[in-house]
């Protein structure tokens, strides 16, 4: 028997069915964001209403997509690089 739980496999199974909502609405924030882009700070800021892990890999989905590109990286609020995403 096996025990061992894949959390990230239930997160996504969790928010599936609002997926195609949530990529809109990170699109949107890094759309608006215009040249400057937005990081991923910038998209959880930007979403208070949305719990941060719900948005963390909506960029890489938008990415896969082909509807942003990085363009650089910028500090955080910890001073660690982020990438910076604008729209493709």
């Amino acid at each position: 028997m096996n025990t061992q739980v894949n959390t990230s496999q239930e997160a996504y199974e969790a928010i599936k069915p609002s997926l195609p909502s949530l990529q809109e609405r990170v699109f949107t924030v890094i759309k608006d964001a215009g040249e400057n882009g937005a990081t991923n700070e910038d998209i959880g800021k930007a979403l208070p209403d949305v719990e941060h892990y719900s948005t963390t890999q909506r960029p890489s989905e938008l990415l896969k997509a082909g509807r942003i590109k990085q363009n650089g990286v910028r500090l955080n609020s910890r001073n660690r690089n982020q990438k910076v995403w604008v729209v493709a």
